[in-house]
């Protein structure tokens, strides 16, 4: 498997469906529903390792 790092730079909101399988992944993928330039990458919550 490939691993590329990132740096954030932008903070974006992401539209999902609430619904899951059975694995716990999602059963529709995220859609992008806005910049968020007022806000730096520091004021964004880290998202909960799936691992």
């Amino acid at each position: 498997m490939k691993v590329t790092l990132i740096r954030p730079e932008l903070v974006v909101e992401v539209r999902v469906a609430v619904a899951r399988d059975s694995a716990g992944r999602w059963r529709r993928p995220a859609r992008l529903h806005r910049a968020r330039p007022d806000l730096q990458t520091t004021d964004a919550p880290r998202l909960p390792s799936l691992r």
